[in-house]
């Protein structure tokens, strides 16, 4: 049973009542709280959430990350310029 759950450094921990705290997962369940999962891997999440998770692996997986990391970068931009263009025009 956690005696209390907190965060420190993007990363958390599980204090126990004898004192000894231990880094957990922190993905949030369906009902808000933390999963409590204590095998980590890679950065703070455990496998089940994206601790073990090594990227495309085909030359057919790569170049759809890499089409879906430009895509998201043409949209950003083009929010960027609207909202230069937005703001630009309230200034005259």
């Amino acid at each position: 049973m956690p005696f209390l759950t907190f965060e420190h450094g993007g990363k958390w921990y599980e204090l126990k009542p004898s004192g000894i705290s231990k880094r957990i997962c922190g993905a949030r369940k369906k009902d808000g709280s933390r999963y409590r999962s204590k095998s980590l891997h890679r950065g703070s999440k455990c496998k089940f959430h994206g601790g073990l998770s090594t990227g495309a692996r085909t030359p057919e997986g790569r170049a759809r990350a890499i089409a879906a990391m430009r895509a998201g970068w043409v949209r950003w931009m083009l929010c960027q310029r609207a909202q230069k263009n937005q703001n630009t025009e309230g200034a005259l």
